[in-house]
């Protein structure tokens, strides 16, 4: 059988069953506490997976210290927790040397039945300069300018996200502007594209929520 989670978990940290779990800042510490009623089921025979992104900025070695903890549901939730990770536009992501350029995407509802939205969140690299989320009709639902620390946003009572509806996202990157221009194996300024260090860049837009 699986497990009902109730979603407290220390640090950064995600399912490798395919959906994750928590995505917070960096330490000294964090809490992702569900709310009452919610939960994740964790399928037998599954694990979670650790995915600590750090940079080190410094010119001497840095040491990382990272702990999960995971609380098992006391009874049955009565709503389960469901990750968004919406990539429309990170594939694709472009910035010229010395330039600025605003990415764009869009999650639509396509499931057929209302989505309660619990949390949003934005992902970028460091040359991500801003990330703004609003909704279908133009009102801004979040914004964050700090990349190392999305603090995402909490919607009390949930968001509820109508079939058919959207989020529109955008993500302002810097390659040269007033951030570090991205440069070749030889020295040459290059765009900045998506990747997966922090020397390149993404627009992801996570979020929590359930439909039942």
């Amino acid at each position: 059988t699986g497990v009902w989670l109730a979603g407290d978990f220390g640090c950064f940290n995600e399912a490798t069953f395919g959906a994750s779990i928590s995505g917070p800042p960096p330490p000294p510490y964090f809490v992702d506490s569900y709310p009452a009623g919610v939960g994740r089921v964790l399928p037998a025979g599954s694990y979670i997976g650790l995915n600590a992104h750090y940079h080190n900025d410094f010119d001497v070695p840095i040491q990382m210290k990272i702990w999960t903890n995971i609380y098992p549901y006391a009874r049955t939730p009565q709503h389960l927790a469901q990750t968004l990770t919406s990539l429309d536009t990170t594939f694709s992501i472009n910035v010229p040397p010395f330039t600025q350029k605003s990415q764009f995407g869009r999650f639509t509802n396509s499931l057929g039945v209302p989505m309660s939205f619990l949390t949003l969140s934005g992902h970028m690299h460091k040359r991500g300069l801003r990330f703004t989320v609003r909704r279908s009709g133009g009102t801004k639902l979040y914004e964050n300018f700090d990349w190392a620390h999305p603090l995402g946003v909490l919607f009390t009572p949930p968001l509820v996200l109508a079939p058919g509806d959207w989020f529109d996202y955008e993500c302002l990157h810097d390659n040269g502007v007033t951030r570090p221009v991205k440069h070749d194996d030889l020295g040459n300024p290059i765009p900045v594209a998506f990747g997966v260090t922090t020397d390149d860049e993404m627009c992801i837009l996570p979020g929590l929520y359930y439909t039942d």
